[in-house]
């Protein structure tokens, strides 16, 4: 469960840092500290890609 998010969160970390994870947060209502408890469904797949894009201007990596 939720290994995917983790998966982004590391992603975004690397390429931003804590303010990108903090951005990122804020634009998809899951923090980083809750990410490992939400499901990994494909809606919020999408809205963090679409987060990490307009944050970092990268692709998130597939999952």
């Amino acid at each position: 469960m939720a290994q995917k998010l983790v998966k982004l969160y590391e992603f975004i970390n690397e390429h931003g840092g804590a303010t990108a994870k903090m951005r990122v947060a804020m634009k998809t209502l899951v923090p980083s500290a809750k990410a490992e408890q939400t499901p990994d469904t494909p809606e919020i797949i999408e809205k963090f890609r679409v987060a990490i894009r307009e944050v970092t201007g990268q692709e998130a990596p597939n999952v």
